[in-house]
């Protein structure tokens, strides 16, 4: 019987020390090193359908571990690796630097529970990924702030309104699909009078991950760096994350928002963001911030 413990030892020992990235596929049933091929190309795997005859897949390489130890924070270089098996067992590894050798009281053995490996492994498998959590309003919203500095910078100057609300993610969607996914479909009612921001607007408060996700399949739009061809691979929770990964410092992305946009705009700008980050008064009780936090769109006088 297949063992991701074991497996996951199999492929520390097989790489050593080395924190470079690399990534296997264990092809038979005892997850001995000798039944695998390191590859050092990880980003490969996402899009990737693993063949029926792999028992499972692993992935190995080196990162930064926050550790709190007698009241204080300290950062430790440490090598981690995930293996996941075709039926979804999970089996995780952290050896610290510090570590003399490979032996397993010196390594914490720890199941990853969520993150972007765990999601990539578990796709190549064709498994379900944990539901999305983080709300498509807020990540959106988010998204847009990035581009509208990167344009912002590009230009050398804030942005107008009009100007500004044309890199909403959701602007590129509307102009895609009328299908209704379920959520509702703002281009399937517009009427004459509908301004760009109303229909982001709808389109904010009807979407699930789920309509999003379906547009970039049909190709409407590359968000982030999510092709179709990535987006078909994808499931709305990995969809989700990745999206979300990116804005993880909201608060930061927010006050370069306001910074990129010209002040006389910026009472447009709070309403737009105070709809899309904080909680709408029927969803009260719902956490809307990224990462489960509420956050807080800054006023300017």
């Amino acid at each position: 019987m297949f063992d991701t413990e074991e497996a996951v030892d199999a492929l520390c020992a097989a790489v050593g020390p080395d924190e470079r990235p690399a990534w296997t596929v264990f092809d038979r049933d005892d997850g001995e090193a000798d039944g695998f091929a390191l590859v050092t190309s990880p980003g490969a795997l996402v899009g990737w359908w693993a063949p029926a005859e792999v028992w499972a897949i692993g992935v190995v390489a080196g990162g930064t571990a926050t550790l709190l130890a007698d009241g204080s924070v300290t950062e430790e270089r440490c090598q981690v690796a995930c293996v996941v098996d075709r039926w979804g067992e999970a089996s995780g590894r952290i050896r610290f630097a510090s570590s003399v050798d490979c032996h397993r009281e010196d390594v914490l053995y720890e199941a990853p529970q969520d993150g972007r490996l765990l999601d990539i492994l578990r796709r190549c498998m064709r498994l379900d990924t944990a539901p999305a959590s983080d709300p498509v309003s807020g990540v959106l919203s988010l998204l847009w702030l990035v581009d509208v500095a990167i344009e912002a910078e590009r230009q050398g100057s804030a942005l107008r309104w009009a100007d500004a609300v044309r890199f909403h993610p959701v602007a590129s969607l509307l102009d895609g699909s009328t299908r209704d996914h379920g959520g509702g479909d703002p281009t399937a009612t517009r009427r004459s009078g509908d301004t760009l921001e109303s229909l982001i607007d709808q389109a904010l408060e009807t979407w699930g991950w789920a309509d999003v996700l379906q547009r970039c399949v049909e190709g409407h739009v590359t968000i982030s760096d999510v092709t179709p061809e990535v987006a078909s691979w994808m499931d709305e929770g990995t969809f989700s994350r990745w999206l979300a990964e990116g804005v993880r410092g909201a608060d930061v992305i927010i006050e370069l928002g306001f910074r990129s946009v010209a002040s006389d705009d910026h009472p447009a700008l709070r309403r737009s963001l105070m709809g899309a980050l904080d909680p709408p008064p029927h969803r009260r009780g719902r956490s809307c911030g990224i990462g489960s936090r509420r956050r807080t769109v800054p006023h300017r006088r």
